[in-house]
């Protein structure tokens, strides 16, 4: 199944980009690029919640605050 990003940037912009089926078939990782104009602050897969998913705790990366 194609899958949708969300990448959130701390000035507010949201990117979503979606990826075709083929990109399972790439390889075990793929590494894309978001042109933002801040820090990003949230990245989530599938945030519409489209996949058949078990757990979906691992399906967002949040930086972390220090």
């Amino acid at each position: 199944m194609p899958v949708t990003v969300l990448v959130k940037e701390e000035n507010g912009k949201e990117h979503r980009i979606d990826f075709p089926v083929e990109i399972w078939q790439r390889s075990a990782g793929y590494v894309f690029g978001v042109p933002s104009t801040s820090e990003i602050k949230e990245v989530i897969i599938d945030p519409d919640k489209k996949l058949p998913e078990w757990n979906r705790d691992n399906n967002t990366w949040k930086k972390k605050a220090f």
